[in-house]
C-alpha cells in the first residue's frame, strides 16, 4: 500500500508541523465531546488546505480517506462514524476545490473486440485443445481473467487484487464460489476437485456466487451466469481460425479445475485467480493489480499484429474491459436498461423509473447477451479473412484489368 505509507508519512509530517497528535481523538476516550469532534475536523481541514496548492482534486480525496482509514488503525480499528465524528465542513471544503480545481481524468482507451483473436493468434493457440494444456498456469489464469471481465462487464477490482481503500467487506472469488451445471443439476465434483469428466458434454451453464463488496455487503445479489458456447469437440472450423473454447468464461473455468484442480475440502482456502498453482498447507496468493498489468503488457507486445499498449495518449488498463463490453452489448441489441443491469451501474435514473433493479435479481437473464459478445468476439478472424479474401480477388481482378487494358 505505497500509497497509504505516503499518506502516513504526510500526516506525521503534518502533526510534528502543528505540535499535535498523529491521533484525531484523545486514545481510549469512547465518547466524543463537542470539542473532540470540532478539534478533529479543524485538524483535517487545516491538512486540506496545507495539501490544496500541490495536487489535484481526486488526490486529496484519496489522502482524506487514507487519513480515516489510518486513524481506524490507530484506534483499535474503533470507527470513527461509531464515535460520533463527522466532516461535513471538510466535505464543503472538497465541493468548492472540485469546482475551482482543474479534475484531471486518467485518459483510458477501450478494449477492440479484435485484439482478443490477435492475442490468441500470437500466442499460437490456434491448435489449442481444452482436453489438454495448451499454456502456462499463469497465462492460462490471466486470459481466462481477460475473457470473464469482458463477458460479464466486471471492475478489475472484482476480480483481481487492487490497491484500493475498502470501507466494507471485500472477499475474493475463491475455488467453492464456482459451481458447473448441467440444465438445473449441480455437477458434482470429486473429491480430488476435479469436475466428473462423464459430465462434460451435459454442461450448459457455470455460476459464479456474487462476493461481498461495498455495494452488496451481505452477498445477496443473484449469481453471475456463464452460457457454455462451445461444442465438446471443436475441430470441426476453417483452417488458422482460434478454437471457440478460448472465448468460452464457461469452458475456461472447467478447464481450470481440470488441470490444475484443488482438493475438495481445500477449495474454500484456495482464490479462484492465484499467482500460482498450490493447495493447502502452501500459501496460495491471489492474482494481484502488478500481475495483471505485467501479462496484459505481456499479451499487447507478443500478439499478431502487435496491439500497443499506449495510443494517442491513452493507455490500455484494467479498467478498458468495462465501457468497451458495454458498448459490444448495446451494439447487439441489449438495452440500457440490460446493460445497467449486468454490469451493476446505480443510475439515479433507473432507480426512480424501477427499470433497474440494483439487486439483480426477478429479471431476465442476461446471459445470452453476454453469449452472444462472446460468439461475436470469436467471429472477428473470420469476418477477417472474409474481408482479406476479397480484397485479394478484388485487386486481382483490378490487375488484370489493366493487363488487357495494356494488350489491346
Amino acid at each position: 500500500m505505497s500509497r497509504q505509507k505516503s499518506t502516513a508519512r504526510k500526516w506525521k509530517w503534518f502533526c510534528r508541523w502543528a505540535g499535535t497528535s498523529i491521533l484525531l481523538h484523545p486514545p481510549g476516550k469512547m465518547v466524543l465531546s463537542r470539542q473532540d469532534v470540532f478539534l478533529a475536523e479543524v485538524k483535517m481541514m487545516l491538512f486540506l488546505k496545507l495539501l490544496e496548492p500541490s495536487y489535484a482534486y481526486s488526490t486529496m480525496v484519496a489522502y482524506i480517506g487514507d487519513v480515516t482509514l489510518l486513524q481506524r488503525q490507530w484506534n483499535r480499528h474503533v470507527s470513527i462514524k461509531s464515535l460520533g465524528q463527522s466532516y461535513d465542513r471538510v466535505q464543503l471544503m472538497l465541493k468548492k476545490y472540485k469546482k475551482t480545481k482543474t479534475v484531471y481524468k486518467e485518459k483510458k482507451r477501450l478494449w477492440q473486440v479484435d485484439y482478443f483473436v490477435r492475442i490468441a493468434r500470437g500466442q499460437g493457440w490456434s491448435t489449442a485443445s481444452e482436453r489438454l494444456e495448451w499454456a502456462p498456469f499463469i497465462v492460462r489464469t490471466m486470459w481466462t481473467i481477460l475473457v470473464i471481465m469482458y463477458q460479464l462487464i466486471l471492475r478489475q477490482g472484482e476480480v483481481v487484487d487492487c490497491f484500493v481503500s475498502r470501507t466494507t467487506l471485500k472477499r475474493s472469488w475463491t475455488r467453492a464460489s464456482v459451481r458447473f451445471m448441467a440444465g438445473a443439476t449441480v455437477i458434482p465434483i470429486s473429491s480430488n476437485g476435479c469436475p466428473v469428466q462423464s459430465w462434460r458434454p451435459m454442461l450448459t451453464h457455470v455460476l459464479l456466487d456474487p462476493a461481498p463488496d461495498k455495494t452488496n455487503v451481505d452477498a445477496s445479489r443473484d449469481p453471475f451466469v456463464l452460457q457454455v458456447l462451445s461444442p465438446m469437440d471443436d475441430e470441426i472450423k476453417r483452417e488458422g481460425a482460434m478454437p471457440t473454447f478460448l472465448f468460452d468464461g464457461a469452458v475456461l473455468l472447467w478447464n481450470l479445475f481440470t488441470l490444475n484442480p484443488v482438493k475438495k475440502r481445500f477449495m474454500s482456502l484456495v482464490p479462484l485467480f492465484a499467482k500460482a498453482h498450490s493447495q493447502p498447507p502452501m500459501a496460495s496468493a491471489q492474482f494481484h493489480q502488478n500481475d495483471f498489468k505485467r501479462e496484459l503488457g505481456r499479451f499487447l507486445r507478443n500478439a499478431s499484429p502487435v496491439i500497443a499498449e499506449v495510443l494517442h495518449g491513452k493507455r490500455l488498463g484494467g479498467h478498458c474491459m468495462r465501457g468497451a463490453a458495454a458498448n459490444h452489448a448495446i451494439q447487439l441489441g441489449a438495452t440500457i436498461t440490460e446493460v445497467c443491469k449486468m454490469s451493476r451501474w446505480a443510475m439515479v435514473a433507473f432507480v426512480q423509473a424501477k427499470g433497474y433493479d440494483y439487486l439483480r435479481s426477478h429479471h431476465a437473464s442476461t446471459a445470452a447477451i453476454s453469449a452472444a459478445m462472446m460468439l461475436d468476439a470469436a467471429s472477428v478472424y473470420n469476418r477477417q479473412s472474409n474481408s482479406n479474401t476479397m480484397s485479394i480477388v478484388e485487386k486481382s481482378s483490378k490487375f488484370k484489368r489493366r493487363v488487357k487494358l495494356r494488350v489491346k
